[in-house]
């Protein structure tokens, strides 16, 4: 039994390395198979040559472009300037250039011109009494902190659990506060006091991208094409021949003659 199985192996290789099988050609008389055959290698044709070639331009090389723009704004406007206090409400008119509306000054593929801003001025650090209690920080008067203990200087939550919430209030048709919005500051130092002030800038960011798709003749591509369409031949072949070997009602004669 074992020298039959290998007997039969080394039959199998030898065959596979010195016979040689080719494709046998049989004509057959069929008007049906032989309009569906033409017909099928019509439909390869006209895919290859209108689908690839013209419309999907198979015989060019593409290439993406890369680059980045750099933008410069020019020009001057009037602006109004309201100065608003508890008592009065001054205006006056400006002119802006564009050092002043075009914030920052510079960016990549993008530029921002100011419409308006809101300005601050005099600010400084301090304490809101309002908010304060003494009892919630260690001082002369109140000291429950042990030494050498850790102690929280926070609110204690035995009796508090407050739940907080999170609610988006500006919508994207928001009349308040249009397009794009950002604060800034300017820090000083004034008598041993620092101060600070602060701008929100509103206005409109403008973003550019560069995009592109160009292509050229290249002969290597068009061969490409022409071969892959000369692949898809073999569809109708086998289309063909599943016809003849399963369907067409001579297919025992054809086998007969395809396979010896």
């Amino acid at each position: 039994m074992a020298s039959i199985i290998i007997n039969s192996l080394r039959s199998t290789l030898l065959d596979f390395f010195v016979m040689y099988s080719t494709v046998k050609e049989v004509k057959v008389r069929s008007t049906f198979v032989a309009v569906l055959h033409r017909l099928l290698q019509f439909l390869i044709i006209i895919f290859v040559a209108f689908y690839i070639i013209l419309i999907k331009k198979g015989y060019q090389q593409f290439q993406e472009p890369q680059g980045s723009s750099i933008i410069k704004v020019k020009g001057a406007t009037r602006i109004s300037i309201h100065k608003t206090n508890l008592h009065t409400d001054n205006s006056s008119q400006a002119l802006w250039d564009a050092a002043d509306y075009v914030i920052p000054s510079i960016e990549t593929n993008a530029f921002f011109i100011a419409t308006h801003k809101t300005v601050t001025y005099g600010q400084r650090q301090g304490i809101c009494p309002s908010s304060l209690n003494d009892k919630l920080f260690c001082n002369s008067t109140y000291n429950p902190c042990k030494r050498g203990m850790p102690t929280p200087n926070a609110f204690e939550n035995q009796e508090c659990f407050p739940t907080y919430t999170f609610d988006l209030l500006q919508s994207g048709d928001d009349k308040l506060s249009p397009g794009v919005n950002f604060r800034f500051v300017e820090k000083y130092r004034l008598n041993e006091t620092d101060y600070r002030t602060t701008t929100k800038m509103y206005g409109l960011r403008f973003v550019l991208t560069v995009a592109g798709h160009g292509g050229r003749f290249d002969i290597r591509r068009l061969f490409l094409a022409i071969g892959s369409g000369i692949g898809y031949m073999i569809i109708a072949e086998l289309i063909s021949e599943f016809i003849f070997m399963r369907i067409h009602r001579h297919r025992e004669e054809f086998r007969r003659n395809k396979i010896k």
